[in-house]
């Protein structure tokens, strides 16, 4: 579960444009994501910067109207720096990302 998440570094428009840094953490592990296209409120595309167990990670997150609520697409791509571990990454980051989703979507219900 993430504990944190800050800019270390504004982008345009502020704070979370595009070239903004931001850094999310949590106990045992952190990384540093760079937003690179930013479409309020609809869209966002982000890669990660630094080490990480995969190279040119890209994701692009989606929110659009479904149903009386709001539907979640978030689609990501990489290449695992060590062979054969694609799909276990792969499931690491739907479980992490799930996560993020089914409490943003507890947050917003709660303060609708």
């Amino acid at each position: 579960m993430i504990q944190k998440s800050w800019f270390s570094k504004e982008g345009d428009p502020a704070p979370g444009g595009v070239g903004a840094i931001r850094r999310l953490g949590a106990p045992g592990f952190a990384t540093r994501e760079e937003i690179t296209e930013y479409g309020p409120p609809h869209y966002l595309a982000y890669t990660i910067l630094g080490r990480a167990p995969m190279r040119g990670y890209r994701a692009i997150v989606s929110f659009d109207r479904h149903d009386g609520g709001t539907r979640i697409t978030w689609a990501g791509a990489f290449e695992p720096v060590i062979p054969g571990t694609g799909r276990l990454l792969a499931w690491i980051l739907k479980r992490i990302v799930g996560g993020m989703a089914v409490r943003l979507g507890r947050y917003a219900g709660n303060h609708a």
